[in-house]
């Protein structure tokens, strides 16, 4: 079967890239469940890299569950149901490699909203097509929740309904940039930006990091020496390492951004767990930053409703991007964000989560403890760095084995290097916390040992 490669094609592709075209065809739906790839030799030809540089792609589509070996037949698409289960928290085992809010947690809430609305079925007029007027009041409503969280939205016309915030960072990257264009990323990022980056015809230019996230004086030097058109930055609880922005590094990354011009993308996802402890950075740079942010994370993952509020000068050609790919978001989603939000439900899940992930965090330090583990008090995952005497493919076999499934530093990884020895640990989506412990238990019974040579 022919794989999906990258127009431009790169000069020799690292082992890491081979593997998200490979990945991307998948979850495109390119290369179908169950369909055998191409023969490691006959992929190294066609790539034009070594034949381990092959094996170690596919060796890596493994770990995360995307392709079968079948010794003497060579590799296949996994069978839909593995598909379905790396994606799916009803795994047997115990997922660690999803994030999104504990559904147990808010079932009886979501339950209740609606039971207390069943005298007041959605209005007639969310049944068609909207017009400004007619979103005028969900947009009112969406400001109020959004400013709750620390983003200064304060004028309706620069705020754009979305499809979630995958969506919105596709319509800002083909908004604020051209194919060719480069977008700055931090080292370790959200996989779904290197997705989109990669369709869209934009290279990545990988920026270092530290405990904090994005390293000003690595960006300035990324500004210097290449015209960078946009940054992504997530300066709240960043994906997959945890990090939380200072007030100091948020302002100096905003400064280099202005002083080169280049787009600011405020990938806010995660800031409601910040709670007002640092200022957003739309409250630092409000003409020169988009922020993007949705209720997956913070309500539910399934209430495609996202955000994006940005610059008046972009704002007639964001709302003609969200046009052109999906008309308009669905007012009977609207409609349920506004009941959510003016009865009060909205907050009481997202306050219900905040205390769950604040009683995860501390079952994950007790157990996982005395290992390197960067992490957050209300963060919904955790950057494990694992000991030299564990291979990452190694130890996310081992979890395999246990039905335990984690996220590889290389699934996240924007350089061209070799990756981070670590895994992110996603602690919201067991079901209840006597299942997360089991599964930090047979972590923690893992790393003691040393792996089979």
């Amino acid at each position: 079967m022919p794989i999906p490669l990258p127009s431009p094609f790169p000069v020799k592709p690292g082992y890491q890239e081979i593997a998200r075209w490979l990945r991307q065809g998948i979850e495109q739906g390119q290369l179908k469940a169950g369909a055998k790839l191409p023969a490691i030799r006959r992929l190294a030809n066609t790539l034009q890299v070594a034949p381990t540089t092959a094996v170690r792609a596919y060796r890596l589509l493994e770990q995360q569950e995307l392709v079968q070996s079948r010794p003497g037949s060579g590799h296949y698409v996994a069978s839909q149901d593995s598909l379905n289960r790396v994606i799916n928290p009803s795994h047997q085992g115990c997922n660690l490699s999803i994030i999104q809010p504990n559904l147990a947690l808010i079932e009886n809430l979501w339950r209740e909203a609606w039971q207390d609305n069943n005298a007041v079925p959605i209005p007639a007029a969310a049944l068609s097509y909207p017009d400004e007027n007619s979103l005028q009041p969900f947009k009112a409503c969406a400001q109020l929740w959004l400013q709750d969280q620390g983003i200064a939205a304060i004028h309706s016309q620069q705020l754009h309904f979305c499809h979630g915030a995958q969506h919105g960072l596709s319509v800002l990257l083909q908004c604020l940039t051209q194919a060719g264009d480069y977008i700055a990323l931090e080292q370790y990022t959200y996989p779904g930006m290197l997705s989109l980056c990669r369709q869209l015809q934009r290279p990545t230019i990988a920026i270092a990091m530290d405990q904090q996230g994005m390293l000003p004086e690595a960006f300035e030097q990324a500004c210097l020496h290449n015209r960078i058109r946009a940054v992504m930055i997530v300066a709240s609880y960043q994906n997959p390492t945890a990090a939380v922005m200072s007030n100091r590094r948020r302002q100096a990354l905003v400064n280099i951004a202005q002083r080169y011009n280049v787009w600011i993308i405020d990938d806010d996802i995660y800031g409601f767990l910040d709670q007002g402890q640092h200022l957003s950075l739309s409250v630092l740079a409000p003409d020169h930053c988009f922020t993007v942010t949705s209720l997956s994370k913070s309500l539910l993952p399934g209430l495609r409703v996202g955000f994006i509020y940005g610059p008046s000068s972009q704002a007639q050609a964001i709302a003609e991007a969200i046009r052109a790919s999906i008309w308009t978001c669905a007012l009977p989603t609207l409609y349920m964000m506004q009941k959510l939000i003016e009865q009060g439900t909205a907050t009481r899940m997202l306050q219900a989560q905040i205390v769950e992930a604040q009683a995860r965090q501390r079952l994950l330090r007790q157990h996982l403890g005395s290992y390197e583990l960067d992490s957050q008090i209300r963060s919904f995952h955790a950057w494990l760095h694992l000991p030299s005497s564990w291979p990452l493919n190694d130890f996310v076999q081992a979890c395999q084995a246990h039905q335990i499934l984690v996220s590889p530093a290389p699934y996240f990884y924007s350089g061209s290097d070799k990756a981070a020895n670590a895994v992110r640990l996603a602690i919201m989506t067991p079901e209840t916390q006597a299942e997360l412990i089991q599964g930090l238990q047979c972590i923690a019974q893992i790393l003691a040992c040393r792996p089979t040579l």
